[in-house]
């Protein structure tokens, strides 16, 4: 045996809350650490090392702390960029015009990312040169100490672009010790540039997702295995580990009404969803909207919302028929983004919020596939609060023209509400027939979480030991 009583060393970075989630919290690592000739040394941020020794120590399971990364070498932040101009996708193409008009952009410069994307983007050897280059000239040992004292057998990366896991990627690359990447959400690919350091396997969730790493990343398909969202699997036949009149009473609702999710957009979009709130309860209460409606509005978990500062800014006299829900354990503030991170009590209360709730509105957010998963019918918001916005690159719309959110759209599992009006119509529609494009939502799960038997999470973990030489 290696090390003692390990056999294999895998190593697993974790920075972000989603990644995280998606491994620590599904049977991803339930399925590698019960094998004892493993072992796992995950890394994480600092001020998270306590909140993953409590819930995650096993005798074959190390955690050490991700390196601090000082300054950023501008070749690098280079290469970063032009990342960005190297896939021609709808998601591309929309950001950028929406950049140019909203930043009133150098029209030299906006040209030059479209000739960029356009035609550079387009063609394989490109990638495969810039690919190249990226690998030869970025030189980082920020794990040199931890690859001496482990030794790993495979990198594991289930967050291939994410900073950190590049880092990793790149330095086991060097050391040429073997790598599996994962894609960690649906969108990643369309929308955050070209991957930079392919691993020497992929793991993506959907055929979606495959086609895209067919066509962006490695024309190998024997170097891509499609398993399905782990983080979907306990929501398969799933039962609520409360009763409804529990749940109801976290949030001193009465049992006799009927809840609708309304999930918020992060500030930064510039979109006032608090107007589209305030109409919502004078809606029920000039019986627009059924009296027996109650609105959960559930904030962002990236958020960290002030729930009694957010009334006392956004509302003169408190709202009769909403309630408010800022789920998510939060640290601190890094690189300018709230850090944070799910609980197996948030997974559990997402679950029953959405086993409990009637309908589901939100702007386009994985929230669609997780109402999809619980056969809620599902709106979207394609209009701005109280603005009266026209304006394509300033309005919400745009993000309805993303690649994957086009996904959605097409599947006739939502309904698009492109006025306060249309949205209480489809409200009232809904309420009244649940079972309302229904063929439609179960489209969005076979689509996008592939086969969701509730065996995802094994799948990605047998890939890993395959890749080890376990089984």
């Amino acid at each position: 045996m290696k090390d003692g009583n390990f056999k294999k060393t895998i190593f697993i970075p974790l920075y972000s809350g989603q990644a995280a989630r998606n491994i620590l919290r599904t049977d991803v690592f339930k399925e590698l650490r019960r094998d004892s000739r493993l072992r796992i040394v995950i890394f994480v941020h600092p001020k998270k090392m306590e909140f993953y020794q409590k819930g995650f120590m096993y005798p074959n399971v190390f955690f050490e702390l991700l390196p601090a990364i000082k300054k950023t070498i501008k070749l690098d932040f280079l290469f970063y960029r032009l990342a960005f101009w190297m896939v021609d996708s709808e998601s591309t193409k929309v950001r950028n015009y929406r950049d140019r008009r909203r930043n009133n952009e150098n029209f030299f410069y906006y040209c030059l990312k479209r000739f960029f994307i356009k035609f550079i983007g387009n063609i394989f050897l490109f990638k495969q040169i810039f690919r190249y280059f990226d690998i030869k000239l970025i030189k980082t040992n920020l794990f040199r100490h931890y690859f001496d004292k482990y030794n790993p057998d495979l990198v594991f990366c289930p967050n291939v672009f994410d900073r950190y896991d590049l880092i990793l990627l790149r330095e086991a690359k060097y050391k040429k010790i073997s790598t599996i990447g994962m894609i960690r959400s649906w969108d990643n690919l369309s929308n955050r540039g070209l991957l930079r350091v392919i691993p020497g396997h992929m793991i993506v969730h959907n055929e979606h997702m495959k086609r895209e790493t067919l066509k962006w990343v490695t024309r190998n398909e024997k170097r891509i295995t499609v398993c399905g969202m782990p983080h979907f699997d306990y929501y398969l036949n799933y039962y609520p580990d409360c009763e409804k009149e529990e749940f109801y009473k976290r949030f001193n609702i009465s049992s006799d009404k009927r809840i609708i999710i309304f999930s918020s957009l992060p500030e930064s979009y510039g979109t006032p969803y608090w107007e589209i709130l305030k109409k919502l309860d004078q809606a029920i209460n000039a019986g627009r909207l059924s009296s027996d409606v109650i609105v959960l509005v559930r904030f962002m978990p990236g958020d960290n919302v002030n729930i009694e500062e957010f009334k006392i800014k956004h509302f003169n006299t408190p709202p009769n028929n909403l309630v408010f829900d800022s789920p998510g354990k939060h640290f601190s503030r890094q690189e300018e983004k709230i850090d944070w991170d799910f609980s197996d009590e948030d997974m559990k209360h997402l679950a029953n919020s959405l086993y409990f709730s009637s309908l589901v509105i939100n702007y386009a957010s994985t929230l669609n596939i997780d109402a999809a998963a619980f056969n809620k019918p599902i709106i979207n918001i394609a209009f701005d609060g109280n603005k009266g916005q026209d304006i394509y690159e300033r309005s919400i719309k745009w993000i309805f023209d993303l690649t994957h959110n086009k996904q959605i759209t097409q599947t006739n599992g939502t309904k698009l509400a492109n006025s306060f009006d249309e949205l209480v119509k489809y409200v009232n529609l809904y309420l009244n027939n649940a079972s309302l494009d229904q063929a439609g939502r179960k489209r969005i799960i076979s689509e996008q979480c592939w086969k969701h038997d509730g065996l995802a999470g094994k799948r990605v973990a047998e890939c890993v030991l395959n890749k080890c030489g376990l089984i």
